[in-house]
């Protein structure tokens, strides 16, 4: 360790309650909301890559406002890492 480093370690009661980021993420350039706005995707899509949330919803649960949602879910799109389908 260097002078000032310190060790954070990453706590996690249980194995199975867990989401998985692709790696790529981290090396596109979006923004810190988007990655979020990912994120909870990623956590409440199934299998199959569907889920059917409002905005409103989404704005809640991911502590955005709806502005901040539409803006994030565009550079996701963007991105090609979501599709959005009526």
């Amino acid at each position: 360790m260097h002078n000032g480093d310190v060790l954070i370690q990453v706590k996690s009661s249980e194995r199975d309650h867990f989401t998985m980021i692709p790696n790529i993420l981290f090396h596109l350039d979006i923004t810190h909301t988007a990655f979020k706005l990912y994120s909870h995707l990623r956590k409440v899509c199934g299998d199959d890559g569907k889920c059917w949330m409002s905005l409103e919803t989404l704005a809640k649960v991911c502590s955005m406002d709806r502005r901040t949602i539409l803006a994030a879910r565009d550079v996701l799109k963007a991105q090609k890492l979501i599709e959005i389908k009526n």
